[in-house]
């Protein structure tokens, strides 16, 4: 038994380094994160090293993404316990690309009220467990289980469309979202405290962007405090029914500029293109803006789908040689998606003989002889041609000078280890690369 526990308890450890490799606890201006090295992603945690020492208090703005070690993480999930205890945070702001929320994220949290925006799609049973919290669901879910834990004496706005769904999964009263922000009431017996909130901001890709000026309530006018954000006005007698007219403030310029990208055509590039075999490779790039991120980015090659790493990078590898394909690179805003301008490549060909079709078209004629330790090539353009031999891994092997006008070259493959090789032929109105293999 004793020879038993101790070959577990070396697997565990093992275990451990092997997370630890991929994983790592950092903090980033206040908040603390899991990054995933491999997906480039990033997971709001709790402070310290365990819940119970969470002290996350005031107003929380989580980023969509931020940049550690020259690395770009996007934040795509608020993780176990993050927020679990903390009975001083005033209200936080979620970026628009958390998905998830994990168990017990916001357990006995002291929030009075929560936005949750429409691209969070899983939320665990547990995320709101012991706590009281408003929550406004600016989007659907296919499962409403986490409701089971959420109080029936709190409120929970969603759209018109979910209601029926809620209502039919949870006990306590649900509210439409019809405006295009919602008032977290702060009151006491005589005084008037709240805080705005925009939700029509959170829930619709092409709100026009604004600002809360002042609020007029029995002809008085309030403006918010600076620094906590709350409205308030004192000395109301008990019962007082109030009115309130809410002004905003909207930057023109700014709004120009995001409802441009958004209702027109982001700038949508595919640069670093590659052409193969029956390869082709690029980097995407596509135009972004502050709260305006491409969640997703590839190409289309002749209607398949070819989806982009977080570096842009795309990689398309089971194309046919010598063969004419259209592509267009894509992104995806919020969940629709935007096409940059179409093109056209050939994949090359791997025989060694290249625009065969043209009699009068330069061409490239190569001869695998490397059993015998050369390759022969002749090239039939006017004047000389430079070649290049790299590896399957991108790493130059060797570079010189070709004689043109189907003169005989012979080089030497005597130093290439077995494996397979691409050479890249150009000269005038020539630039051919061909494959060969060293056995």
């Amino acid at each position: 038994m004793k020879h038993f526990l101790h070959k577990i308890s070396l697997f565990t450890t093992a275990a451990m380094l092997s997370l630890a490799s991929f994983a790592q606890n950092v903090e980033y201006k206040g908040i603390n994160y899991i990054l995933d090295e491999e997906s480039k992603t990033a997971a709001v945690t709790y402070q310290g090293t365990n819940p119970e020492e969470n002290n996350y208090k005031g107003e929380i703005t989580l980023p969509t993404k931020f940049k550690y070690n020259d690395v770009y993480y996007r934040v795509t999930s608020i993780g176990e316990k993050a927020f679990y205890g903390c009975d001083s945070i005033e209200y936080i702001n979620i970026g628009g690309l958390i998905e998830t929320i994990g168990s017990q994220a916001f357990g006995n949290s002291g929030m009075s009220s929560l936005i949750i925006p429409e691209d969070v799609k899983t939320i665990a049973e547990d995320a709101f467990k012991g706590s009281n919290i408003s929550l406004f669901l600016l989007g659907t879910f296919s499962d409403y289980s986490f409701l089971n834990n959420v109080s029936s004496s709190t409120g929970v706005f969603a759209p018109e469309a979910s209601l029926q769904t809620i209502m039919d999964a949870w006990p306590g009263t649900a509210k439409s979202i019809e405006t295009p922000y919602y008032m977290e009431i702060l009151s006491s017996m005589t005084t008037i405290a709240f805080r705005l909130h925009k939700t029509e901001y959170y829930s619709l890709p092409n709100a026009v962007p604004f600002e809360f000026s002042s609020v007029i309530t029995q002809g008085v006018e309030i403006f918010a405090d600076p620094e906590t954000g709350i409205y308030s006005r004192t000395n109301l007698a008990p019962g007082t029914p109030l009115q309130f007219v809410i002004n905003y403030s909207v930057n023109y310029e700014d709004c120009n500029e995001i409802l441009n990208l958004k209702a027109t055509q982001p700038a949508i590039e595919c640069t670093e293109a590659v052409t193969g075999f029956t390869t082709f490779t690029a980097t995407i790039t596509a135009q972004e803006e502050e709260t305006y991120i491409a969640t997703e980015k590839g190409i289309v090659i002749n209607n398949t789908k070819y989806k982009a790493d977080d570096n842009g990078k795309v990689e398309a590898s089971n194309l046919s040689e010598e063969t004419e394909y259209t592509a267009k690179p894509y992104a995806i805003y919020k969940g629709k998606t935007y096409y940059g301008e179409e093109f056209t490549f050939t994949t090359s060909s791997s025989t060694g003989i290249a625009n065969t079709t043209a009699g009068s078209e330069p061409k490239v004629t190569l001869v695998n002889n490397s059993r015998n330790g050369s390759l022969e090539i002749s090239v039939s353009c006017e004047g000389e041609a430079t070649y290049s031999i790299v590896n399957i891994t991108g790493q130059k092997e060797s570079e010189g000078i070709l004689a043109g006008e189907n003169k005989a070259n012979s080089i030497s493959t005597a130093e290439l280890s077995s494996g397979i090789y691409l050479i890249n032929v150009s000269g005038n109105k020539i630039n051919k690369t061909l494959k060969f293999i060293i056995k």
